[in-house]
């Protein structure tokens, strides 16, 4: 990566069927491009637990809950281009790594949005998401297919989303604020 034009990779999410592996390929941002992206904020999850996606035509290991956020974005036809550390950041790289982290608070606020990665969905995220969204109709939906009507439901719900371990983390002043 070019450091003085302060690039970066960005990875795209290549259309593929949900019965074969994740692929994905590289691109690649310097600061005069006026290339939209969306950065990804996310936890990485448990160093043991990973999966393999096909990066650049090869098999490349990452974290289950990437792998779940892939896995998610693909399934929703959901291709962007996607600024995604443990990716696009050669973590190999002790000298890569530091140049990109110092590069971390404008990755973020220059891109066109920031996506929060919580985790897979409960089996009550949906009653918390369409209430904290105000979202009325897809809310009322939901409280009546799930029958969390109650308050007390409702609370419930959203508690478990703020217990989440992405809350936890320094990081997401940076990324998301």
């Amino acid at each position: 990566l070019n450091r003085r034009k302060r690039e970066i990779r960005l990875v795209e999410l290549v259309q593929n069927p949900e019965d074969e592996m994740i692929t994905l390929k590289f691109h690649r941002k310097t600061d005069q491009d006026e290339i939209k992206y969306t950065a990804l904020s996310y936890t990485w999850g448990d160093a043991t637990r990973t999966r393999q996606v096909i990066l650049e035509g090869k098999i490349f290991e990452i974290r289950q809950n990437l792998w779940q956020f892939l896995y998610q974005a693909r399934k929703h036809s959901w291709y962007k281009l996607l600024w995604i550390d443990a990716i696009c950041i050669d973590q190999d790289d002790a000298e890569e790594r530091k140049h990109q982290v110092a590069l971390m608070g404008s990755i973020y606020s220059e891109a066109e949005q920031v996506a929060i990665w919580l985790g897979p969905a409960a089996w009550n995220s949906d009653v918390a998401v369409h209430y904290l969204s105000g979202s009325e109709k897809t809310y009322a939906k939901s409280v009546s297919t799930r029958s969390m009507g109650t308050k007390e439901g409702i609370v419930n719900a959203i508690l478990d989303i703020c217990e989440r371990p992405y809350w936890r983390r320094l990081w997401i002043v940076q990324e998301v604020i």
